[in-house]
C-alpha cells in the first residue's frame, strides 16, 4: 500500500498534468507550513519513515540484493511514493547522515526527478552510477558534488543515459573534456551547470557547450585564456542568466567593443565558430525574435528552442545582409568608437560573480537585466588614483533601481561602503558584506537605513581593535526613539573572525545594542539569527532588548490594533562563542514558539548541567507527552520484570567480581578523574590540598595552582594531582612579562616582580590552607645564562621577602635555577602521569614491561612508560626510560624514585634525557640558509656565475614549494631563491646538518643514545612534530612514515599559487599562517630526517603519536615538578591508614558487601517511586482530558506540529 497519496482526482505519480497538480499540492502545503498545518504532518511522516526504514527495508535489501543481483527495477513500497516525497526523503537522510548504500539503492525509483548526493559523496561509486543510469533516466536534477572517486569514463556513461537533465552539479569531480562533450551531445535541455573546482578542465574544454540551452554555469579559475572562453560562452549560450567565471568582465567589454581579433587562436579549432560569427548570429536571432514577438503563440520555450536549432542552417550571406554591416566595417567602427546602440549586443545575464569595481559600468551596458552581482574589492586605488569606494558608487549607479542582490568582498572599513549602499540600497533584497573592518563607531544603523527592503543581511567582519567609550544615557534614549526597521527581513548573520586566544568579549559596543533592538523589534518576519564571536557582552544586550520588547508587548496588548509579534516566526538562532547566559536563551525560547534550533556552542557561561536542564524543559514535544504519561499495565509489568533480571545479574556479578573490584577501584577512579577534572574545583572541601609552582622563563613568568585530594593510604599509589580550575572551569594560571632575568641589575625588585603572581594564587586558595600549601619558584632558560652572582642575588631577594608577605609553605630550597636536564625529566614525569603510566594496575589491556630495578630484588612487571620527543624553534629534546643494564653518562641520565618510601622500588625510574641546541625547526632553517649563502658565494666566485643575485636568475631550492619566490640573507648579501619542491632531494641535502658520526649508538651531534626497544615502546611527539603533521598535512595523531612521506612529497610539489588558494579557502588548520605554508616543506623534511636518521627510528615504527594535548589538556613540566617534589607528603596518611587498617579490615570487607546490597535496595526504591509517579501523572492527565475546555484545544493542536528543539553545545 502507498504510504502517502497526493490529493487530486487522478492520483498517481506519473509525468504530465498529474505531476503538475502534485507540485501544486505540495506547494500549498509549504505555504501553510508557516501557519503550522499540513506540511508538519508530512514532515513528521517522513521523519518516522527515515527512522524505521533501516530496520525493515534497508536491512532486507542489504542482506539479499545489494551485492548479489544487478537489476533495473525494484518492486517495493518506495515505488508507490510520489517522486517529490522520495526526493525529500533522500535529502532528509543525507542531512541527518543516515544515508547508506542500501537505502540509496532503494530510493532510486523511476519516478524520481531530483537526486542530490552532496551530503553523502562517499557513497557515490561506479555501481551506484550504473543504477542511476538504469533506473532514473527521467531525472531532471542531479548533484554529484565532491564525488572524487568517480572516473571521467563513469561520469560520461552515466550522463549519456540522462537526456532530460535540467540541472547538473559536478563541482569537485574529476570531469574532463570527454565529460563536457557528453553533456553537450546528450543533455540538450540542460539549464544549470556547476563545474567549479574541476581541476582537469581548461577553458578550451568548454567549447562543446555552445549548443546548450544553459541558464546557469559556474566554472572555477583555470589556466589558459579565460577571457576568450567567457566571451565564447556568453555568445554561444543565448539563454545564459547566471555565470561565475574568471575573466567575465573583460569578456563583456570585448563583446561590447567587438574586439575579437585577439581571440582567434582560442577558437581556431576544427568545428568551432569564430566569435565574430557567433556575434552576427546572435544579432540576427535577436532581430528575428523582435519581429515575431507580437505574433508569438503557443509555448514560448518551444518556439525559442526551434528557432535556436534552425538558425545555424540559414544562409550566412542573408545573415550578413540583414545585419547590414561587414566584419571589416564593424571592426573599423569599433576601433573608432562609433558603434550605435542598435549595433551593440544585449546579454541576458542576471547573476554575475567575481567582478571588480572598474568593470561594473561596462557590464551594466551589456547586461541591462542584471539583478545580482558579487564584487571583489582590493584595499587600494586604481591607476587614475580613484578609491575603490568611488568606483563602486559609480558602478552601482548604473544598476540602481534594478539590483536585488549584492555581495561585496572588501578588506577595508565598512564606513567606506556606505555611499555605495545608499546608491543601490533602495532596491536591494539580499546584502552580503565579507571581510570588512569595523570600529566602535561603525554605522551599522546607516547600513540598515540605506537598505529598507532587505530580506537577507549577512555581515562577516573583523572586530574593532579599540573599545568604545560609553555614551550618555540621554543621547542613547534620544537616538533609540527613531530606530530604522526592516519589516521584510528573514535572515540576519553577524560573524566576527576571532582568534582562539581572543574569544572572550573585550569591549562594550553600544551601537550593536541599537542594531539588535531594531532587528528584533522591527523585523516581524525574522526566521534566522546568527551572531558568532561577538566582541561585546551579548548577554546584557539581549536582556535589555527583551525587557524593552516585553514592555512594548504589554502596551500593544491593551490596544485593539496590535502589530505583528516580534520574534514570532524565529526558527533558528545561533550564538556560538558569545557572552550569553542560559537564562537569556530561555527567555528567547519562551518568546519564540516556532524555534527549532539553538546553537550556544563554546559559550563559556553555559555549563553542561544547564544544557541538560534546559533541554528537558524546552525540548519535550506535547505530541509525545501523552504517550509518556500513559503507560499501559503490560508495559509496567515488563519494566518491573526487566529491572528484576537486572538486579539478579547485578548480584551474580557482585559475588564473582568482589576481589577484582577491590583491586581496580582506584584505577576506575583515575579514569573517572579524567572526565570530571574539567569541573570547577570545590574549594569548600576540607580534604583538598593545594600547591603552587612558579615557572620563571626567559620571556615571562607563570604561576600554576595545583590541587589534590587526601591520599588514600595505599603506598603503591601516587598523589592524584590536578590543575585547579576556577568557577568558569578555566585553569588557574597567570602570566606576566618580561622574564625575571631582566631584573639582573636590580635584584631588589625581584619580590615586587613576583608579587602579582602570588597574590593571584592566594585569592583562589582558601586562607586556612595557605600555611600548608607548598610554594616552588623554579627558574629556567632565562636565568641559566646569567652569571652565578646575579642568579644568587635574585634568588636571595625572593627567599627574604616572600615569607614576609605570604604565609605559604616556603623554604630556601623551594627557589632555585633548574637545569635543562631537570626540565626534561619533569616534562617526562608530567606526560606519563597524565597518561596513567605510573598506576601499576596492568590488567586493563595496556602494554607492560619487565624492569630490573636492583640486583637484590626480582624483576617488576609494570606499565610501559612513554617516551617524549619535543622539537621547538631552537632545540630538540628526547627523553625515555632505559633499563638498569644500560650504561649511560651521568649528564644524560636521571634516576629517581617517585614513591614516598625510599625502600620501595616500584616507582624507581631511569630516564635518558638529551637536549640538542640548534636542532629546532627555525634554527635548522637558519643554519641551512647560512650554508646556502656561503656555498653559493664561493661557487659564483670560482665559476664567475651570478646564480641567485637577481630575481631573474634565482637559485633553485628543493626545500621550498614549487615556484615559490623567496629572499634570504642581509640587505648587502641578498640571495634570491625559487622552490622546486623536491622532498627527497631536500632530505638528502639536510643529512650533513645532523652532525652524525659513524658510530652505531649515537644520535644528533654524535651524542650517545641508548638502544630503544622499538617492538615494545611508545613515543609522543610534541611542538614541531605535531605542527608538521597536522597544521597543513592534517595527519596529526598516529604517525605513519610512508603516508607522511607521500603527503609531504605531494605538498612540496604543489604549485605555490595553488597552496595559497587552498589557504584562502580555509583548508588548513586555523592557526596555520603563510610562514607555516612557506617553510612546511623544509620542516617536514627536517622532522623526517631527525626522527629516522638522527634518532634512528625505523620507517615501519607504528607507536609514535604526534599531539598538542594529552587527554585534551596541555601538559606543562610544572606538573612533573610538583609531583616529584611533593612525593613524601603521603607518608602521614599512609601511617594513619596502617594503624586504622589493623582494626577495621574485617569491618571493611563486611561493609563492602553491605554497601552494595544497600545500593541495590536504593535502586529498587527509586524505580518504584518513578513508576508510582508515572501512574499519578497518568491520573492527572486523564482528569485534564475529561475537563478540557475549548480554549485548550488550539494549544493541543499547535503542539502536534511543534518538534523538539535541538540545542547545540
Amino acid at each position: 500500500m502507498p504510504l502517502f497519496r497526493a490529493s487530486g482526482k487522478h492520483g498517481g505519480v506519473k509525468a504530465g498534468p498529474r505531476r503538475k497538480r502534485n507540485k501544486e499540492w505540495m506547494g500549498s502545503c509549504r505555504k501553510t507550513d508557516e501557519d503550522g498545518s499540513v506540511l508538519s504532518l508530512t514532515r513528521l511522516c517522513l521523519l518516522s519513515l527515515a527512522e524505521n526504514m533501516k530496520e525493515v527495508w534497508v536491512k532486507d535489501y542489504a542482506d539479499n540484493y545489494l551485492d548479489h543481483f544487478s537489476f533495473r527495477y525494484i518492486m517495493g513500497p518506495f515505488n508507490l511514493l510520489p517522486g517529490d516525497l522520495v526526493e525529500d526523503l533522500t535529502l532528509l537522510l543525507g542531512s541527518r547522515k543516515q544515508m547508506s548504500r542500501a537505502a540509496l539503492h532503494l530510493l532510486l525509483v523511476p519516478q524520481l526527478r531530483g537526486l542530490s548526493l552532496e551530503k553523502c559523496p562517499g557513497l557515490v561509486n561506479s555501481a551506484l552510477c550504473t543504477h542511476i543510469a538504469a533506473r532514473c533516466q527521467a531525472l531532471w536534477s542531479l548533484d554529484l558534488s565532491a564525488a572524487q572517486q568517480l572516473s571521467s569514463k563513469v561520469l560520461s556513461e552515466t550522463l549519456g543515459c540522462l537526456p532530460v537533465l535540467r540541472s547538473l552539479s559536478l563541482a569537485g569531480t574529476p570531469s574532463d573534456r570527454c565529460v563536457i562533450r557528453t553533456i553537450a551531445q546528450r543533455c540538450r535541455f540542460l539549464r544549470h551547470l556547476d563545474i567549479s573546482r574541476c581541476h582537469l578542465l581548461s577553458p578550451a574544454a568548454l567549447l562543446p557547450l555552445g549548443g546548450l540551452l544553459a541558464l546557469d554555469i559556474d566554472f572555477g579559475e583555470q589556466e589558459g585564456d579565460p577571457v576568450a572562453a567567457a566571451a565564447y560562452l556568453l555568445l554561444s549560450l543565448p539563454y545564459l542568466e547566471r555565470v561565475a567565471m574568471e575573466g567575465l568582465a573583460q569578456a563583456c567589454c570585448l563583446i561590447q567593443e567587438k574586439q575579437f581579433g585577439q581571440t582567434e587562436e582560442f577558437t581556431n579549432r576544427e568545428g568551432v565558430p569564430q566569435l565574430w560569427d557567433l556575434w552576427s548570429e546572435r544579432k540576427s536571432k535577436d532581430s528575428l525574435r523582435k519581429k515575431r514577438e507580437g505574433a508569438a503563440v503557443g509555448d514560448e520555450d518551444e518556439e525559442e528552442r526551434t528557432l535556436w536549432e534552425g538558425y545555424r542552417s540559414e544562409n550566412e550571406e542573408e545573415t550578413s545582409r540583414d545585419e547590414g554591416l561587414s566584419r571589416s566595417q564593424a571592426e573599423e567602427k569599433s576601433s573608432e568608437g562609433v558603434l550605435s546602440s542598435d549595433e551593440r549586443l544585449i546579454l541576458r545575464l542576471k547573476d554575475v560573480k567575481g567582478l571588480s569595481c572598474d568593470s561594473l559600468d561596462s557590464l551594466s551596458r551589456v547586461c541591462p537585466d542584471l539583478c545580482s552581482i558579487s564584487v571583489n574589492i582590493d584595499d587600494g586605488e586604481d591607476t587614475r588614483g580613484r578609491s575603490q569606494g568611488s568606483l563602486l558608487v559609480a558602478g552601482l549607479q548604473a544598476c540602481s533601481g534594478q539590483l536585488q542582490s549584492l555581495t561585496v568582498h572588501y578588506p577595508g572599513p565598512l564606513v567606506e561602503l556606505l555611499p555605495a549602499l545608499q546608491v543601490a540600497g533602495s532596491s536591494l533584497v539580499s546584502l552580503t558584506l565579507e571581510g570588512v573592518k569595523t570600529s566602535p563607531h561603525t554605522p551599522l544603523l546607516e547600513v540598515i537605513k540605506a537598505c529598507p527592503r532587505l530580506r537577507d543581511l549577512h555581515i562577516s567582519a573583523e572586530p574593532p581593535s579599540t573599545p568604545q567609550e560609553e555614551e550618555e544615557e540621554e543621547e542613547n534614549q534620544r537616538e533609540e526613539r527613531d530606530l530604522p526597521q526592516l519589516p521584510h527581513l528573514c535572515s540576519f548573520t553577524l560573524n566576527f573572525s576571532y582568534e582562539h586566544s581572543q574569544m572572550k568579549p573585550v569591549m562594550s559596543w553600544m551601537s550593536l545594542k541599537k542594531v539588535l533592538k531594531c532587528l528584533l523589534a522591527g523585523s516581524p518576519l525574522l526566521e534566522k539569527i546568527s551572531l558568532v564571536s561577538l566582541p561585546c557582552p551579548l548577554n546584557c544586550v539581549l536582556q535589555d532588548v527583551l525587557s524593552v520588547l516585553n514592555l512594548d508587548l504589554n502596551l500593544f496588548a491593551e490596544s485593539t490594533d496590535s502589530p505583528p509579534m516580534p520574534l514570532a516566526r524565529l526558527q533558528h538562532i545561533d550564538m556560538p562563542r558569545t557572552d550569553v547566559e542560559m537564562i537569556t536563551v530561555k527567555s528567547i525560547m519562551q518568546r519564540s514558539k516556532r524555534l527549532k534550533n539553538v546553537d550556544v556552542s563554546y559559550c563559556w557561561q553555559i555549563s553542561n548541567l544547564e544544557m541538560v536542564d534546559s533541554s528537558w524543559h524546552f525540548s519535550l514535544s506535547s505530541l509525545f507527552l501523552p504517550r509518556l504519561l500513559t503507560p499501559s499495565l503490560r508495559q509496567l509489568l515488563f519494566i518491573g520484570l526487566l529491572l528484576g533480571l537486572i538486579g539478579l545479574l547485578y548480584l551474580l556479578l557482585l559475588s564473582k567480581g568482589h576481589a577484582s573490584w577491590l583491586r581496580e577501584e582506584n584505577h576506575f577512579h583515575r579514569h573517572l578523574a579524567r572526565v570530571t577534572d574539567v569541573d570547577a574545583t570545590d574549594t569548600s572541601n576540607p580534604d583538598l590540598n593545594y600547591g603552587l609552582v612558579v615557572d620563571c622563563g626567559s620571556s615571562g613568568s607563570r604561576v600554576f595552582v595545583y590541587c589534590w585530594p587526601r591520599h588514600n593510604g595505599n603506598p603503591h599509589e601516587l598523589l592524584d594531582i590536578q590543575q585547579m580550575r576556577d568557577q568558569h572551569r578555566k585553569p588557574v594560571v597567570m602570566k606576566i612579562k618580561p622574564g625575571i632575568s631582566e631584573l639582573a641589575k636590580t635584584p631588589e625588585k625581584a619580590s615586587d616582580y613576583i608579587y602579582p603572581l602570588l597574590s593571584f594564587a592566594a585569592q583562589h586558595i582558601p586562607k586556612n590552607k595557605h600555611q600548608e600549601t607548598p610554594l616552588y619558584i623554579l627558574c629556567t632558560a632565562g636565568m641559566r645564562i646569567l652569571p652565578e652572582s646575579q642568579q644568587e642575588a635574585l634568588l636571595e631577594d625572593l627567599r627574604t621577602d616572600i615569607p614576609v608577605h605570604f604565609n605559604f609553605l616556603f623554604s630556601d630550597s623551594h627557589v632555585e635555577v633548574i637545569s635543562g636536564k631537570q626540565e626534561g625529566v619533569y616534562a617526562w614525569i608530567g606526560i606519563n602521569f597524565v597518561l596513567g603510566r605510573f598506576n601499576h594496575v596492568h590488567n586493563d589491556g595496556e602494554a607492560v614491561v619487565e624492569v630490573n630495578v636492583s640486583e637484590q630484588q626480582e624483576a617488576l612487571v609494570r606499565k610501559r612508560t612513554a617516551g617524549v620527543l619535543d622539537m621547538g624553534g631552537v632545540s630538540t629534546q628526547i627523553a625515555y626510560e632505559v633499563p638498569k643494564t644500560e650504561e649511560v653518562a651521568k649528564n644524560l641520565l636521571a634516576e629517581f624514585n617517585l614513591g614516598c618510601d625510599a625502600h620501595r622500588t616500584e616507582h624507581v625510574y631511569r630516564v635518558y634525557v638529551s637536549t640538542f641546541l640548534g636542532f629546532g625547526g627555525n634554527a635548522a632553517r637558519q643554519r641551512y640558509e647560512e650554508s646556502v649563502i656561503k656555498n653559493t658565494a664561493t661557487r659564483n666566485k670560482l665559476l664567475d656565475q651570478h646564480a641567485g643575485e637577481t630575481a631573474d636568475s634565482p637559485l633553485l631550492d628543493p626545500c621550498l614549494p614549487a615556484d615559490l619566490q623567496d629572499e634570504i640573507g642581509s640587505s648587502t648579501e641578498k640571495l634570491h631563491l625559487r622552490g622546486t619542491g623536491d622532498f627527497d632531494q631536500c632530505r638528502h641535502i639536510l643529512q650533513p646538518f645532523l652532525n652524525r658520526t659513524n658510530e652505531t649508538l649515537t644520535s644528533l651531534n654524535g651524542i650517545y643514545q641508548p638502544a630503544i626497544n622499538y617492538n615494545n615502546s611508545q613515543f609522543y611527539g610534541f611542538s614541531e612534530f605535531y605542527y608538521c603533521t597536522e597544521d597543513v598535512l592534517r595527519m596529526g595523531g598516529d604517525y605513519n612514515a610512508s603516508k607522511y612521506s607521500k603527503a609531504a612529497k605531494s605538498y612540496c610539489s604543489t604549485q605555490w599559487k595553488t597552496l595559497k588558494e587552498r589557504f584562502d579557502s580555509g583548508l588548513y588548520a586555523t592557526h596555520a599562517d603563510l610562514h607555516r605554508l612557506k617553510y612546511q616543506c623544509f620542516k617536514s623534511a627536517w622532522m623526517h630526517k631527525v626522527l629516522h636518521s638522527g634518532f634512528s627510528f625505523p620507517a615501519n615504527y607504528k607507536n609514535l603519536k604526534t599531539a598538542l594535548l594529552v587527554y585534551d589538556k596541555e601538559v606543562q613540566w610544572t606538573l612533573g615538578a610538583i609531583l616529584y617534589r611533593t612525593r613524601f607528603l603521603p607518608l602521614r596518611d599512609i601511617q594513619q591508614e596502617g594503624l586504622k587498617g589493623v582494626h577495621s579490615h574485617w569491618r571493611h570487607s563486611f561493609s563492602f558487601v553491605n554497601n552494595h546490597y544497600l545500593f541495590l535496595a536504593c535502586f529498587f526504591i527509586v524505580v518504584l517511586s518513578i513508576m508510582l509517579y508515572l501512574l499519578r501523572l497518568r491520573r492527572i492527565h486523564r482528569r485534564a482530558a475529561q475537563h478540557c475546555t475549548p480554549s485548550s484545544v488550539p494549544w493541543l493542536e499547535e503542539g502536534l506540529g511543534s518538534p523538539t528543539i535541538p540545542i547545540t553545545l
